[in-house]
């Protein structure tokens, strides 16, 4: 993968630790489009599981408490914690 951006590259060994809940970034960059528009990207950890949006969408998982759980895990990781 290219990049013609002038936007730094980001790599693994930056000095940042990784952190619980939250997914590392690998790099990122800006690609120019063939219609002279701009493609900005992100190179992210994968992370295998049940994307957030399909779960919020099954009826099993609309449960009160399952949804506060949901809430407490993605701002715990925001947060820098467990």
């Amino acid at each position: 993968m290219r990049s013609s951006s002038p936007v730094p590259h980001r790599g693994p060994d930056d000095g940042r630790a990784a952190a619980p809940g939250i997914v590392q970034v690998y790099g990122y960059g800006q690609d120019a489009m063939p219609d002279g528009g701009t493609l900005d990207y992100l190179v992210m950890e994968f992370v295998d599981g049940t994307p957030l949006s399909t779960a919020l969408r099954q009826p099993a998982r609309r449960d009160p408490r399952r949804v506060m759980e949901i809430v407490a895990e993605a701002t715990g990781g925001a947060a820098g914690r467990p």
